[in-house]
């Protein structure tokens, strides 16, 4: 009884393993640099429309050590990136679902007085000199446009 049980265990342990589809890809220095966020939009019924995400206005610093800082006017913040492979359901840079093998882009940042950034991007396409980041978030696909500063 007790073999079958430690068998049994055994099974579930591998299986739960085969089954993530999260795997961190090296940070690289392809994302390493200082970039701004060049366009926000929503989509709608009708098309994007552009956003306001009060990030327009500063610069982020991606390093190859998985760090980051985002720095405007008026703050300094600091915290970790990394980028992903997954499988599963996204939204592709013209705002349609689709279901597949795709990279994504995490970022977390903090700063004085409990103010922060999250941004969680299902999928992420890196094209040199500017990267674009999608994501569902309230009902609706939204696009991020990130170009070197």
């Amino acid at each position: 009884m007790k073999t079958l049980l430690r068998s049994v265990f055994v099974l579930f342990i591998v299986a739960s393993l085969a089954s993530c589809t999260k795997v961190v890809v090296n940070q690289g220095s392809s994302l390493s640099g200082s970039w701004i966020l060049y366009d926000a939009a929503r989509a709608t019924n009708y098309g994007w429309q552009t956003i306001n995400t009060g990030l327009e206005n500063g610069v982020f610093t991606f390093y190859d050590d998985g760090s980051v800082t985002y720095r405007d006017n008026q703050i300094t913040m600091r915290g970790s990136w990394y980028i992903y492979n997954s499988t599963g359901d996204y939204f592709d840079d013209g705002g349609y679902p689709r279901y597949g093998a795709h990279q994504s882009l995490n970022v977390q940042l903090s700063g004085y007085n409990n103010s922060y950034i999250t941004l969680n991007f299902e999928n992420f396409l890196y094209g040199g000199n500017s990267f674009v980041g999608t994501d569902y978030y309230a009902g609706r696909a939204e696009r991020y446009e990130f170009r070197r500063y």
